[in-house]
């Protein structure tokens, strides 16, 4: 999904893709290996606490994405309403 979304972005907009969605990209697709990597369960012990820690940083990683993107939101949305009025 993350590499895809970039590679659709790129072809929808025809512009480079930001930053920021880079770092979502790079760290979702790190998470997605980490959580891969945990399910061999080359350390038993540690599958839970490894589980909990990727499944923890994803979610702050989405938290933080979420609250980003919706100031892009509000800020575009004000942008036009100065341009209406």
């Amino acid at each position: 999904m993350h590499a895809g979304y970039q590679i659709l972005r790129g072809r929808i907009t025809g512009e480079p893709t930001p930053l920021h969605l880079w770092f979502y990209t790079v760290s979702g697709v790190a998470f997605g290996l980490a959580l891969l990597l945990n399910s061999v369960a080359i350390v038993p012990t540690a599958v839970g606490a490894l589980f909990v820690a990727t499944v923890t940083l994803d979610m702050i990683q989405a938290s933080i994405a979420f609250v980003q993107h919706f100031g892009f939101m509000i800020d575009q949305l004000s942008k036009q309403a100065k341009d209406r009025g």
